[in-house]
């Protein structure tokens, strides 16, 4: 099933109405906007491997929509059935900045390790606290902290190369510091 399929399934059965009454906008990374029946609901997906084309990968069944923000969003401990990728456009809004870095830092162990292959001169150390991590990533853009999204980072590398590189010298300093021993 599609990413946006899976949000229009969740928000049918959310909204108690048909699917074809659903329509599902990409907001970016794996985020949708469900609109349907004077209803309206974003959702924020996640799952462990998806393929780059948004669709779920062979085997791969154990993925979750969930609304924004809410009780449900520890993904990972939700009930099989769903999952979402989403394009590179448009961007994230900056109502979802610090809820990017939330979702980023679920997989800090996976990021850590990534950061640690991304730069081969410095050798990863442990990952960081929940508060270090987020101290650091609310100084991001929210491009940036999309990209610490690590299906939405892998997916769309060149455009990640080249927001992160964008990073304010001192914020850059900080980041790799998270993740890099000197």
């Amino acid at each position: 099933m599609t990413a946006a399929g899976v949000a229009k399934t969740r928000a049918a059965n959310d909204f108690q109405c048909r699917e074809d009454q659903i329509e599902v906008t990409e907001l970016g990374g794996t985020s949708f906007r469900a609109t349907g029946c004077d209803k309206s609901e974003v959702y924020d997906c996640s799952g462990s491997s998806l393929g780059a084309n948004g669709k779920c990968g062979v085997g791969a069944t154990n993925y979750v929509c969930v609304p924004e923000g809410s009780k449900e969003s520890g993904a990972a401990d939700a009930p099989s059935g769903s999952a979402t990728m989403a394009s590179d456009s448009p961007g994230p809004t900056s109502d979802n900045r610090s809820n990017l870095c939330v979702k980023a830092f679920r997989t800090v162990g996976d990021l850590t390790a990534a950061w640690g292959e991304w730069h081969p001169d410095r050798t990863a150390k442990s990952p960081p606290t929940r508060d270090e991590f987020l101290s650091v990533c609310k100084d991001l853009s929210a491009k940036q902290q999309m990209c610490l999204l690590l299906p939405y980072g892998r997916q769309y590398r060149s455009t990640c190369t080249k927001a992160l590189a964008s990073v304010a010298p001192d914020v850059a300093a900080r980041l790799d510091d998270l993740f890099l021993d000197p």
